[in-house]
């Protein structure tokens, strides 16, 4: 009975603590912004430590390296890495379903389309751009989330499952684009833009050196050149999966977008066409102004 909950009493304070984190970064974002909606404040609270949470995977695999001097590589599984990525895929899901409800009235076509009267046209602004890379973000983070646990490590293998967790790499790079757009976009505080860049330079700087440990700690003869990494080819092919589904995604939204604008009139009246001098007409869609974008 509740199996899902770890044995290891380490194991289920990392959870204890992730849990309270999640709480005082929303408290946190009250306090920072009480003029804002509680779906708002939970929307920015959990993005920005989902952000926190998997820059941290991906720095604790280097500070292993760093504090055992015999350490060739990393282990395939990390607990604590693997406990925290929990907790990112978890906030980054509420941050996603959330804030997909902030704005647009729950349209979510709008997030990716404009509506015309000629039919849908993709976004091609900062607005659009940052919705697309969250998409892709979303896709892999729910698909890690999905993996983190010891029955995909053991019907994945190994190897296979290290593989596939190495997309994190690719998680981070569009999460990070995904929070630059929404920056720009809803102009936020220097301070803010200043810790993410910091972020993004501590993350590369750990990368880098956790490269160049593994490369020094190699053995002068490398093991099994002439096999073929399963697990590598599955990394790619998920890889190359992941646009697809985005795609499939957007194509769904767009159908759905098509048919829910099917009840409304695409042509105005002949009368109706020109409105009276006196009165100007509003656009029918115009792109959220900066101020009214869903926060990261």
């Amino acid at each position: 009975m509740l199996s899902f909950i770890p044995r290891e009493r380490s194991r289920r304070l990392t959870h204890v603590i992730m849990a309270l984190l999640s709480i005082v970064a929303c408290v946190v974002t009250y306090f920072l912004k009480p003029e804002e909606s509680p779906v708002r404040i939970i929307t920015i609270g959990t993005g920005y430590l989902s952000l926190f949470q998997i820059v941290f995977t991906l720095l604790w695999g280097t500070w292993q390296l760093l504090s055992r001097a015999t350490l060739r590589r990393n282990p395939v599984n990390i607990m604590l890495r693997r406990d925290v990525g929990i907790w990112a895929g978890v906030n980054g899901v509420v941050h996603v379903i959330l804030g997909l409800q902030v704005h647009m009235s729950g349209d979510i076509v709008r997030y990716f389309f404009e509506r015309a009267y000629a039919g849908l046209t993709p976004l091609t602004n900062l607005f659009g751009f940052s919705n697309y890379t969250g998409g892709l973000a979303t896709i892999l983070l729910v698909l890690l989330l999905l993996i983190s646990n010891d029955l995909s490590v053991t019907w994945l293998r190994g190897p296979v499952w290290k593989w596939v967790q190495r997309l994190n790499y690719v998680l981070i790079v569009l999460t990070l684009l995904h929070t630059f757009g929404y920056q720009v976009e809803v102009e936020r505080p220097p301070i803010m833009i200043v810790i993410v860049v910091a972020l993004t330079l501590v993350t590369m700087a750990a990368q880098l050196v956790g490269v160049v440990i593994s490369v020094m700690r190699r053995p002068a003869k490398a093991e099994g050149k002439a096999a073929i990494d399963r697990g590598c080819l599955v990394a790619v092919g998920v890889t190359a999966l992941v646009p697809f589904l985005l795609a499939a995604c957007l194509a769904g939204l767009w159908v759905y977008g098509m048919s829910a604008g099917e009840a409304t009139p695409t042509h105005q009246p002949a009368h109706a066409t020109e409105p009276p001098p006196h009165v100007t007409e509003a656009p029918l869609h115009s792109t959220p102004p900066a101020h009214g974008t869903p926060a990261p």
